[in-house]
């Protein structure tokens, strides 16, 4: 995409709330490079983060609550890069559903997929960015804190499945004590992330 379809947004744009700017000021951010409907950055959002693995239980019941508010106001908001985030994608796009994609890496060279082009044209997402344009690949660091913004930028969490081997188990604690809202499924495979704090749907 041309940098000129590439838009700046403050962080300490007055349509965030407060709880919002904390959040940013936290995190180090100062601006947000975005391509597409930057309005969505500022309405009811619900981060996603999932681990590469899940559960066929939890895939079935992801997939059945994002159909479910894929035509309601909720904007989610993600990576999208795991298989079951990408999938929620994937399900929003066929439907009327929003979503902010964070990218973990600078959006100045981003090649928006051909299958995600109507939501942006009709206004239902908008590509994200808090990474200099110098950032070209994405690595470990930029991924998690990549993560670290989708939960900055959150008014609830979800988390599907989360395997307690990766660093995404262990960003939790971090979550719950900042006061962040979040939630997963009642589900035997995610009684580990009930037991460290995350409350069942």
């Amino acid at each position: 995409m041309k940098n000129n379809q590439v838009k700046t947004i403050s962080a300490g744009d007055d349509r965030f709330s407060p709880k919002i700017h904390e959040r940013f000021q936290a995190l180090g951010v100062e601006e947000i490079k975005g391509i597409g409907n930057e309005a969505l950055l500022f309405q009811n959002t619900l981060g996603i983060l999932c681990s590469v693995r899940c559960p066929g239980s939890i895939i079935l019941k992801t997939y059945d609550f994002v159909k479910k508010y894929r035509d309601t106001e909720t904007v989610f908001v993600s990576g999208f890069h795991s298989p079951m985030e990408r999938e929620c994608l994937n399900i929003l796009s066929r439907g009327r559903g929003k979503a902010v994609w964070c990218v973990p890496r600078g959006i100045e060279r981003f090649r928006l997929p051909k299958a995600f082009e109507t939501s942006i044209q009709e206004g239902r997402l908008v590509v994200t960015s808090v990474f200099h344009s110098t950032i070209r690949r994405p690595t470990q660091e930029s991924s998690m804190r990549r993560n670290m913004f989708v939960a900055a930028i959150s008014d609830e969490i979800l988390l599907p499945f989360v395997s307690d081997q990766g660093k995404l188990f262990s960003f939790i604690s971090n979550l719950i004590g900042n006061g962040h809202l979040v939630k997963t499924f009642n589900d035997r495979n995610c009684e580990h992330l009930i037991r460290k704090g995350v409350l069942p749907l």
